[in-house]
C-alpha cells in the first residue's frame, strides 16, 4: 500500500494537507453543522468547493463561530492550479481527491473553482470514449432514415457506445485515486526504503497496444507473470470491447522484464503490450533513503546505475530536540511557548484533530515545564484510541493514567525543570478526533483561571512509534494548526536557568539532613469554628500499599493530624514537640515519626487502600487537647516543609510538594497557608552561620558572593568572592 506524504513532501509538491470532510453543496461559513452527512466538529478541516459565491470556495477551519481558512491555503501561491486535497471521509467526497483549477487567485476577489482530479492519462480515455459517443450518434441520425436491419444495428452501436462512456466516467475517479495514491507515495516522492528500490529496474510503463476485442468494459487491476523481480501493479481499461489504456500504479524492482495479463476483463482476445523497463531514480536524479533508524540520507544516481551517498541527512525531531537540550545545559534559552489560561471556569487546550489508523502505535509527546500551573494532561477521548495521562511538571511523575488502548505513560527529565511527557497508545479502530494537550493546577478540569497564570510547553508531536515524522504539520503550539480553547498562546523563550544535572534523591537528603536549608510554608487556623485542613484528592485501587511522608515542625500548635475517610481510612495524629504518635484508622499498617533536628519531624503513615474511589488526603491542625472541630484564634498553626504521597513505590503524586500555599491544594474555610514563614534547618546545620537567626533566610551571608560553574565539563556550582570569579 502506498505511504502517505509527509508535511514536507506536501509543501514542495503542492498537494495540501487531507481534509476530514468535503462539501456538497452552498453553506453558511459560520458554527457547527453536518457536512456531507458527517457532523463537523471544532478544528476540522473542511474543502468549500460548492459555494454560490466562488470567491469563498477554499479549505476552512470549523469553529463555533466565523470559519476561517487554514493556514495552508490562505494566498494565491497556496490555491493555485494543480494543488490537490484529499478528503478522509463523507457519504459522497470520501476517498476521493479534488483540484484547484484557477490560475492563482487572488484570494476574496477571484473565483476558485475546486472540480474532481483526474489524471491527465484518464482525461485522455475519457475524451476518446465520448468522442467515440459522438462519431456514434452521428452515425444514427445519418441512419435514421433506413430501414430494417441498418437502423437496429445503429441503435445497437448507440446503446453500446453509450453505455462505454458511462462505465468510462464512472471508473475515472477510481483510476485517479490509484493515481493520485502513486503520486502522494514515497516513492512518487523520491524516497525508497532500500538503495536497490531506488536504483534497480522497474516498471515504467507499456509499449504500443494492441487493442483485441470482445471484452468486457470497464477498469481492472492488471496483472504480472514471468520476469525476475516483484512489485509491480497497475490497472487497464477496457472500452467497447477493446483495451483502450494501462496505467502503472507502483514499479515494483525488476532484472528481467514480466509479461502483462489481462484476464480480468472476461472474453477480451487478441490484446497485449510489451513492459517497459526503467529505473525509479534515472542517472543525474537524487533520492532519499534511511540510513539509521529515523533518519534519511540523500543519495545522487550516478553510470551503472550506481547510488552515491551525498553525507545530507534530514534533521529529525529527536535530533532537534537534542540540539535544544544542549543549548539548554548551557544556559543558552530556546525559542517556546507560554500558555496563559482565560478566566472564568476553564479546561484550557491546545489541540488538533487526527485520524487514527487500527493498528497503528501512536505516541503523543508533549515538552513542557511547570510555570503556575504545573498539571499537563494529554488526552484523546475517542473510542478506539482512548487514553488520558495525567502528569505532574513538579515532581516530574505521571500522576494517573485512564483509557482503554492506552499502552504506557512516561515521563522524562530534560533538566532546568522542562521534562518530556510521552503517551503511547495501541489504535484498535480507525476514529477521527481532537488530540489535546491540557494544564490545571492539580489535574482537576475545569477549574477557575485566573487570566494570568500558566505553564511553558516548547513542542506537541504526534508520531508513529519507532519513527521520528511529526503527523502534526507544526510541533509549535503557538502554530494556527492547533485550536486554543479557554488558552492564549504567545512564543517565548526558555528561562536562562543552565540545565544542571540534578543530584540523586538520596543524595539532597542526606545533604539536607546534614547541613541542608530550606524554607517552609505556615498552616494557620481561622479566627471561627472549624476542622481547619488542606489537602489535594488523589483516586487509589483496592488493595494499592500507601506511603504518607510529611515534614513538619511545631508553632503555635504543636499536633499534626492526617486524615481520610475512604478509599482508606486514616487517623493519625503526631505530636511535634514529644516526638509522638497516635495511630488510628482502619487502613493504617504502621506510623512512625523520625527527629530530623531543631525541632522538624518526618511525619510517616503506612497505610492499604480498602476500595477503588478517590480521597481527600487531609492535613489537619489539632489543638494541644481536644479533636475536631475547634475555635481558632486567626493566627495560631505550624510549619510544613515538605508532603509526599507515593503509591505502590511509585513517584510522589502531590503537586507543589514544598509549597502549600499554591491552588494544587484545596483549603477548609478560614484556613491560610503563607509560604517561605520558616527555615528548615538540617540536623548539623548552624544557624549562627547564616545570621543567628533560625528563621533568618541567610541572605546576609551571602552579600558579596558569585556563582560560577565549577568547569564546562563538571557543572558543579560554588561561590567565590569578587576577586576570584575564576
Amino acid at each position: 500500500m502506498a505511504r502517505p506524504a509527509t508535511a514536507a513532501v506536501r509543501l514542495l509538491t503542492g498537494e495540501r494537507e487531507p481534509v476530514r470532510l468535503a462539501t456538497t453543496a452552498n453553506i453558511i461559513l459560520h458554527g457547527l453543522q453536518a457536512i456531507d452527512g458527517v457532523p463537523a466538529e471544532v478544528g476540522d478541516r473542511v474543502l468549500v468547493k460548492d459555494q454560490a459565491d466562488q470567491r469563498q470556495n477554499g479549505i476552512y477551519t470549523v469553529s463555533e463561530g466565523e470559519w476561517f481558512r487554514a493556514a495552508d491555503a490562505r494566498t494565491a501561491r497556496t490555491l493555485q492550479k494543480g494543488t490537490t486535497v484529499h478528503i478522509q471521509v463523507g457519504s459522497v467526497n470520501a476517498g476521493r481527491v479534488f483540484e484547484f483549477s484557477a490560475d492563482e487567485p487572488v484570494v476574496g476577489s477571484d473565483a476558485i473553482t475546486i472540480p474532481p482530479f483526474v489524471p491527465p492519462d484518464i482525461a485522455e480515455v475519457v475524451e476518446d470514449v465520448e468522442s467515440l459517443r459522438d462519431e456514434t450518434l452521428v452515425l444514427k441520425d445519418a441512419t435514421e432514415a433506413s430501414a430494417g436491419q441498418a437502423a437496429a444495428s445503429a441503435a445497437s452501436s448507440v446503446a453500446n457506445a453509450g453505455q462505454t462512456a458511462a462505465d468510462v466516467v464512472t471508473t475515472a475517479a477510481n483510476l485517479a485515486s490509484v493515481q493520485a495514491a502513486r503520486d502522494a507515495s514515497l516513492y512518487g516522492k523520491g524516497i525508497f526504503p532500500t538503495v536497490a528500490a531506488a536504483i534497480g529496474f522497474g516498471v515504467a510503463g507499456s509499449g504500443a497496444i494492441t487493442a483485441g476485442a470482445g471484452g468486457a468494459n470497464g477498469t481492472f487491476d492488471l496483472a504480472f507473470t514471468g520476469g525476475a523481480g516483484s512489485g509491480a501493479a497497475g490497472r487497464f481499461v477496457v472500452a467497447g470491447g477493446a483495451l483502450t489504456q494501462i496505467l502503472i500504479t507502483a514499479p515494483g524492482s525488476y532484472t528481467v522484464a514480466p509479461n502483462f495479463s489481462f484476464a480480468a476483463s472476461v472474453g477480451l482476445a487478441g490484446a497485449a503490450a510489451a513492459v517497459v523497463l526503467g529505473t525509479n531514480a534515472a542517472v543525474g536524479q537524487y533520492f532519499w533513503t534511511e540510513v539509521s533508524s529515523g533518519v534519511l540520507g540523500l543519495y545522487n544516481v550516478t553510470a551503472g546505475p550506481a547510488a552515491t551517498d551525498t553525507g545530507v541527512r534530514a534533521a529529525t525531531s529527536a535530533l532537534l530536540s537534542n540540539v535544544d537540550s544542549l543549548a539548554m545545559i548551557e544556559g543558552i534559552s530556546v525559542l517556546t511557548a507560554w500558555l496563559t489560561e482565560a478566566a472564568g471556569s476553564v479546561s484550557p487546550s491546545v489541540y488538533r484533530s487526527y485520524s487514527f489508523v487500527s493498528g497503528d502505535t501512536i505516541e503523543h509527546v508533549v515538552v513542557a515545564k511547570a510555570g503556575e500551573r504545573s498539571a499537563l494532561q494529554l488526552i484523546h477521548n475517542g473510542a478506539g484510541a482512548a487514553y488520558t495521562a495525567n502528569f505532574n511538571l513538579e515532581e516530574g511523575a505521571v500522576s494517573s493514567t485512564s483509557g482503554a488502548n492506552l499502552v504506557s505513560a512516561a515521563i522524562t527529565d530534560l533538566g532546568s525543570g522542562w521534562y518530556e511527557c510521552k503517551a503511547v497508545v495501541l489504535v484498535a479502530a480507525n476514529v477521527t478526533n481532537n488530540v489535546q494537550a491540557r494544564m490545571s493546577p492539580a489535574g482537576a478540569l475545569p477549574y477557575t483561571g485566573d487570566g494570568t497564570s500558566g505553564m511553558y510547553v516548547r513542542s506537541i508531536v504526534l508520531r508513529k512509534q519507532g519513527l521520528t515524522a511529526n503527523l502534526f504539520p507544526s510541533s509549535d503550539p503557538a502554530n494556527a494548526a492547533f485550536t486554543k480553547q479557554n488558552v492564549t498562546v504567545t512564543t517565548t523563550t526558555s528561562p536562562y536557568d543552565p540545565a544542571l544535572i540534578t543530584l540523586p534523591p538520596l543524595v539532597d537528603d542526606l545533604d539536607v539532613i546534614v547541613k541542608g536549608r530550606m524554607t517552609a510554608s505556615k498552616v494557620v487556623e481561622p479566627a471561627v469554628s472549624g476542622s481547619p485542613s488542606t489537602w489535594q484528592a488523589k483516586s487509589v485501587v483496592v488493595g494499592d500499599l500507601i506511603v504518607w511522608k510529611v515534614i513538619a515542625k511545631r508553632a503555635e500548635r504543636k499536633r499534626l493530624n492526617l486524615f481520610s475517610n475512604s478509599a482508606a481510612g486514616i487517623d493519625c495524629t503526631f505530636d511535634l514537640e514529644l516526638g509522638t504518635v497516635s495511630q488510628g484508622g482502619a487502613a493504617v499498617t504502621a506510623a512512625s515519626i523520625l527527629a530530623l533536628g531543631k525541632g522538624w519531624f518526618e511525619c510517616t503513615v503506612e497505610a492499604t487502600a480498602t476500595a477503588s474511589a478517590s480521597s481527600n488526603w487531609q492535613h489537619r491542625i489539632f489543638k494541644d487537647t481536644g479533636t475536631h472541630p475547634y475555635v481558632g484564634d486567626g493566627v495560631s498553626g505550624l510549619y510544613i516543609q515538605r508532603s509526599e504521597f507515593r503509591i505502590n513505590g511509585g513517584t510522589n503524586v502531590f503537586f507543589s510538594s514544598e509549597d502549600l500555599s499554591t491552588s494544587s491544594w484545596s483549603k477548609s474555610a478560614g484556613l491560610t497557608v503563607t509560604p517561605n514563614a520558616a527555615l528548615y534547618l538540617g540536623l548539623l546545620a548552624d544557624p549562627s552561620n547564616i545570621g543567628g537567626d533560625p528563621y533568618d533566610d541567610g541572605s546576609e551571608a551571602l552579600v558579596g558572593q558569585l556563582w560560577a560553574p565549577a568547569s564546562r565539563s563538571a557543572p558543579t556550582m560554588r561561590l567565590c568572592s569578587p576577586d576570584r570569579r575564576a
